[in-house]
């Protein structure tokens, strides 16, 4: 029998618990009670894998089967009424996880999900055409959810190359008349760092060395 034992939102087993010992099991749960999130930002895709279930010591077992294979895993968190969930969502782990589950082929309604993510991680599809796909299957009734815009047309290797551009010029973007106000602002008004970058559209760590450069007489 098991005996849980609520600390927080964690629970402890003891050696009755069943456990997880092969990837055919992994992804034989997730393909019942698991879910592939994604979510279009500006150049890439946010993703992540999820394990969803009503007894907690169910998903910890998952939890520490994945771990041990060096998954890096959420903490256990409550989910919906009733319900908890751990999320797996580093890239690396992500890409890990995905290609493990795929390969033992126990994976049938969500192979196709768990297949473009690895695509699109490998630079051979876009963030639009994941897009394309997520919509198709909402529209199909495969998949739950509303049908939502993905204006991403980049591979996630291009979206990263993307977003290190547009944070080079927002770092550049400060001629010098620029800093020297931001520079007597910040000591002048009061204004914080944040509010500053705010009001030039750069990122609080550019406003940051703008101050620090003009304490050390570098600007």
């Amino acid at each position: 029998m098991v005996r849980k034992r609520p600390y927080g939102t964690h629970w402890k087993l003891d050696e009755a618990s069943p456990k997880y010992k092969n990837w055919c099991a992994v992804a034989a749960f997730f393909d019942g009670d698991g879910g592939l999130d994604v979510e279009p930002r500006s150049f890439t895709l946010h993703w992540a894998i999820s394990f969803v279930d009503n007894w907690p010591p169910q998903l910890l077992q998952i939890k520490s089967f994945l771990e041990s294979h060096g998954i890096q895993v959420s903490k256990l968190r409550r989910s919906g009424h009733g319900g908890w969930k751990i999320q797996i969502a580093a890239i690396e782990s992500l890409k890990k996880t995905a290609r493990l589950m795929l390969r033992t082929g126990c994976l049938v309604k969500k192979r196709d999900e768990i297949a473009i993510m690895i695509r699109y991680f490998g630079g051979e599809v876009t963030g639009s055409a994941v897009g394309q796909y997520i919509n198709r299957e909402v529209r199909m009734g495969k998949r739950t959810g509303k049908v939502r815009r993905f204006d991403v047309p980049f591979t996630y290797s291009e979206g990263k190359f993307e977003s290190l551009k547009g944070l080079a010029a927002r770092r550049s973007s400060l001629g010098p008349s620029q800093k020297a106000t931001i520079a007597s602002t910040y000591s002048g008004r009061g204004l914080t760092i944040y509010q500053l970058a705010s009001m030039y559209h750069v990122s609080p760590s550019t406003v940051y060395r703008v101050v620090r450069g003009t304490r050390r007489g570098h600007v």
